[in-house]
């Protein structure tokens, strides 16, 4: 049976499952068809939620730091000022976050996230965690807590 896949934010998926096996023996190819097939599921089960896995970031970063300089935010998440401009528009419309000017400079606006936006941050983190479950649903124990380790050891190793 064909997967049918459909069309999520403007993005034409032809099968984001496809996996050619010769690519296979290049790591970088492995672990961005992986983070690809994620990020297409997810985003799929946010589409029904008017989210994006950006978002999901986002709300997280918030959540954690309460208040954080637009540019702050951006920076941090790896996300150029224009693009974090329109996800930051698409949070406010939805009132999931609010900007807030800054007293000492007008140009500053702060962003939080709003008691709307930590409702469904909460729903938005199960359906990730679903979605991972799923996605490492091949692997035991041990192998989830060790892939998830080794990752993120990548991660730590690369920013310093």
């Amino acid at each position: 049976m064909k997967k049918k896949i459909p069309v999520v934010h403007n993005i034409h998926h032809k099968d984001a499952t496809k996996v050619h096996p010769i690519l296979r023996q290049y790591l970088g190819y492995c672990l961005i068809k992986n983070a690809n097939i994620v990020k297409f599921r997810l985003d799929q089960a946010f589409h029904a939620m008017d989210m994006a896995t950006p978002h999901l970031g986002i709300l997280t970063v918030l959540e954690a730091e309460d208040a954080i300089n637009q540019n702050k935010l951006g920076d941090e998440l790896g996300i150029d000022k224009a693009s974090m401009v329109k996800l930051l528009d698409q949070l406010e419309k939805l009132k999931l976050v609010q900007r807030v000017g800054c007293k000492k400079d007008r140009r500053v606006k702060y962003i939080q996230i709003t008691t709307a936006g930590k409702s469904k941050l909460k729903v938005a983190r199960k359906i990730a965690q679903e979605h991972e479950d799923l996605f490492l649903a091949p692997l035991n124990k041990q192998e989830k807590a060790l892939i998830k380790t080794m990752l993120n050891r990548l991660l730590i190793s690369d920013q310093s």
